[in-house]
């Protein structure tokens, strides 16, 4: 029998860091060049595990976020460099909950009103609790890789163009 694909995600650990040269609109089928490499697929919605797993299968994608793809094309409309720089904070089996409920018109997530409602469903705090642990430690690690990415971007800055030098 032939081994079951594991999707590309399922290789990127909570915490991995993800630039990627390809970002896909999945609502749009529209795609953004990126600086990196790798494939992220964006969504308008938070997805529960089998909804990850298809918009995985469907872009080939390294992972899936919410936010990517508007970015991207906010930077080609006003002509700009793009960079995407993400942590990874699920893996794809994820069970994440339902949050639909708690996030309002603009977009913000109401804590106060999730911790209410979950304080009545006892089966939800280990998910919760797991999702908490998950997002501080790819939260950590997007830090890292931010700074080692300012210092680089920093560096190239203050080089000397090839063919030129200091005059001090």
């Amino acid at each position: 029998a032939k081994a079951a694909a594991v999707p590309r995600q399922a290789r990127l650990g909570v915490g991995a860091i993800l630039q990627p040269e390809t970002v896909w609109d999945a609502a749009r089928g529209e795609s953004f060049c990126a600086e990196g490499r790798g494939v992220l697929a964006s969504t308008e919605s938070i997805l529960d595990a089998a909804g990850k797993g298809e918009v995985i299968r469907r872009y080939r994608a390294d992972a899936v976020d919410m936010e990517a793809a508007a970015v991207a094309g906010a930077a080609r409309r006003h002509e700009v460099r793009f960079l995407a720089v993400k942590a990874i904070s699920d893996d794809p089996g994820f069970p994440m909950p339902r949050f639909e409920p708690f996030i309002d018109a603009r977009g913000d997530l109401h804590t106060g009103r999730l911790t209410l409602s979950a304080v009545t469903r006892p089966a939800l705090w280990p998910v919760l609790w797991r999702l908490r642990a998950n997002t501080l430690h790819a939260s950590r690690e997007l830090c890292l890789a931010l700074t080692v990415l300012i210092r680089q971007e920093n560096s190239e800055l203050a080089a000397p163009a090839p063919g030129k030098q200091d005059s001090r």
